[in-house]
């Protein structure tokens, strides 16, 4: 049986709105969108059944109550996991990874080790520092092979008689590669008592999860990944080691017996759930689980995997040493994820980024909450972060070709723009590093071409090339003259010269600078009183820049605009 992409899209409702049906949603390793029967879910029980599960005795608790009892019996299938009774509910994965290493604290002693890998996601390596910290464990990381990837066939270079934990994501959120599952079960031959944790939450979205086949002892994922709400998440937990650990919070329902001086809690899962669960969040987690059962999932991976083979393909067409941009993930072993960098200087991925938003293209620009893994893809690429590109069922071939015919018609547009930009005086440049009030001349700039672009694309065409007519000052790249509220990185150095402001500005996007040219052409040179007497909004929007630049856009000039004023 093949896979409906068409039918099962339709089931969606964001992409029938009027406002995006153009859309192309390529950012579901962030979070996924929901299906109907999810959003008709949450409804329902406001409607319906909202009462406090376990709290009274009336129908619409005890609506409530069945209502979990039976999500957490559909979501132990989900898991692959043996009974309800090894199903906890938390807020995501994060709070998940929190609560077991809050929970194993009391199962470490000082010189333990803890195995992780360097790709992970913060998620699962801050948790694990403070548990480290607290505890005096070791934090020990699998090796990296040549390519920066953690090399797994050395697992035994790393696990030992004094490993305690062993916890990695199941799949990378930057390259897309799935681990190999064989290797968990040869940890635990081997080494019977060291805990392993998986974080899956990259993984629940295309390939069925299997917890007590995998042999871990905890696994942990969050809905909002695979199609269901955000706020709720899941953690499989082995029961007897549920039984040792002390619960991250306390409070009500998840006692036994209360005093003044002490409390005692209850066995089982409930005495992690402290507090009125997000029930609205559970009854949409119900009907997703439901969702689930309904798919074809074999038919489902395998449209994935023809699709991420695809992807790949296409994206290497304009992925070449010729145009900067350079594919650093493979379609092999892969969830969905495609990653390249910027490997030239005429523009960077942010600007790729704000091209793609345009083209109403949702991808994601950065270090994806996995700083460590791009500390080690820096000596080998020569880049700190990619432009990710993550798939979901509801993606189509289509959605593919718009992508790489966006990214195309991006690079020519830049191309462009570099080619026609009048040579910039070397005595402007030098006095850019000299740190004179001249800052950047921007004499040799057209408004009218501003004014006169019939389209967002010509402008946004203008902005990168008055962008490059920004020279480099490497001088301000300092942590405090970082403006914040900006999706790129902007720096700001204000200087006063007999009464008058000058700023000297720069940034890793070509759009953003082209953005600042216009702030640098209106106060640079004037006096206080004078800039005071600017309506800059009306300006913008006299430009036009706010019908053919999305709002991120003008929240990055506002924020610019703000750390100018601080200094008027």
């Amino acid at each position: 049986m093949n896979f409906d992409v068409e039918q099962f899209k339709s089931q969606f409702p964001l992409f029938a709105q009027t406002a995006n049906q153009s859309l192309v949603y390529l950012d579901n390793a962030a979070t996924t969108q929901k299906p109907q029967c999810v959003i008709d879910a949450i409804t329902h029980f406001y409607l319906h059944q909202n009462g406090n599960a376990q709290r009274a005795s009336h129908r619409l608790a005890r609506a409530a109550t069945d209502m979990v009892t039976h999500t957490r019996q559909l979501a132990s299938e989900f898991l692959g996991a043996n009974n309800a009774d090894e199903v906890v509910f938390t807020s995501g994965a994060t709070e998940a990874i929190n609560l077991v290493s809050y929970g194993l604290a009391n199962l470490c002693s000082v010189g333990d080790e803890i195995v992780l890998l360097a790709s992970e996601h913060h998620a699962n390596l801050l948790p694990w520092q403070r548990l480290a910290e607290q505890k005096q464990c070791e934090l020990v990381f699998l090796p990296a092979d040549e390519t920066g990837r953690s090399d797994f066939s050395r697992w035994s270079d790393v696990i030992n008689e004094c490993t305690r934990i062993v916890s990695i994501s199941v799949a990378s959120n930057v390259l897309g590669e799935v681990i190999d599952f064989t290797i968990l079960a040869q940890i635990k031959q081997r080494f019977p008592s060291v805990i392993i944790v998986l974080d899956a939450s990259q993984i629940a979205c295309h390939i069925p999860l299997q917890a007590v086949q995998w042999q871990c002892d905890f696994l942990v994922c969050s809905a909002h990944k695979f199609y269901g709400p955000t706020g709720i998440g899941l953690l499989y937990a082995a029961p007897a080691l549920l039984e040792k650990m002390s619960p991250l919070h306390v409070g009500g329902e998840m006692v036994d017996h209360v005093t003044l001086q002490h409390s005692t809690f209850v066995d089982g899962v409930q005495r992690f759930e402290a507090g009125t669960s997000s029930l609205s969040a559970i009854a949409g987690l119900q009907a997703c689980l439901l969702f689930w059962q309904q798919q074809n999932r074999p038919a489902m991976q395998a449209y994935e995997q023809e699709l991420v083979a695809y992807l790949h393909d296409q994206l290497s067409i304009v992925c070449s040493p010729s145009t900067g941009l350079q594919l650093i993930t493979s379609p092999e072993n892969n969830v969905g994820i495609a990653t390249f960098i910027s490997t030239g200087n005429s523009f960077s991925l942010s600007d790729v980024a704000y091209w793609l938003d345009e083209s109403d293209i949702a991808v994601r620009v950065g270090q994806h909450c996995a700083h460590t893994l791009w500390q080690s893809l820096v000596p080998i690429y020569g880049a700190d972060n990619g432009l990710r590109i993550s798939l979901a069922a509801y993606n189509t071939y289509q959605d593919i070709d718009r992508l790489v015919a966006a990214i195309d018609d991006f690079l020519s547009a830049s191309l462009q723009a570099s080619s026609t930009l009048s040579p910039v005086p070397t005595s402007v440049i030098e006095s850019t590093y000299t740190n004179t009030p001249l800052g950047d001349d921007l004499s040799h700039l057209r408004w009218q071409d501003l004014l006169d672009a019939p389209s967002w694309q010509k402008r946004f065409k203008v902005l990168l090339q008055w962008g490059n007519s920004i020279q480099a000052k490497p001088q301000i790249r300092e942590p405090q003259y970082l403006v914040k509220g900006c999706e790129s990185l902007v720096w700001v150095q204000h200087q006063t010269v007999d009464n008058k402001h000058y700023f000297l500005v720069d940034s890793d996007a070509n759009v953003i600078k082209g953005l600042s040219a216009l702030l640098l052409f209106w106060f640079n040179g004037k006096t206080s009183e004078e800039i005071s007497k600017i309506d800059i909004e009306e300006r913008y929007r006299a430009l036009g820049l706010d019908k053919h630049l999305s709002a991120s856009r003008m929240n990055g000039f506002l924020a610019l605009l703000g750390a100018v004023n601080k200094y008027v």
